[in-house]
């Protein structure tokens, strides 16, 4: 399990009332990788597979940490976007 980092300059922060989006592209998730958005609560996540033959994705989430699930993973230039408060 690694701690990822998204890819520089792809991190992008919204403020909606009292809602944040943040949205971001990593280049390599693995199964059981995390990435800690900065979020308290995340109330809604989508992952989207970036690869040239697409991965199931999925992600749990624990507070304002995602844990990226990775079907024959790694999937490469993974977006993820998660909002919550």
């Amino acid at each position: 399990m690694a701690v990822q980092t998204p890819i520089a300059n792809s991190l992008e922060v919204s403020v909606f009332g009292d809602q944040r989006n943040v949205s971001a592209k990593f280049s390599s998730v693995a199964d059981g990788d995390t990435w800690v958005t900065g979020l308290g609560v995340i109330m809604n996540v989508d992952i989207t597979s970036g690869s040239t033959t697409p991965k199931a994705m999925s992600a749990q989430v624990s507070g304002g940490t995602v844990t990226f699930k990775v079907t024959s993973g790694p999937d490469l230039n993974t977006y993820a976007n998660v909002s919550g408060y």
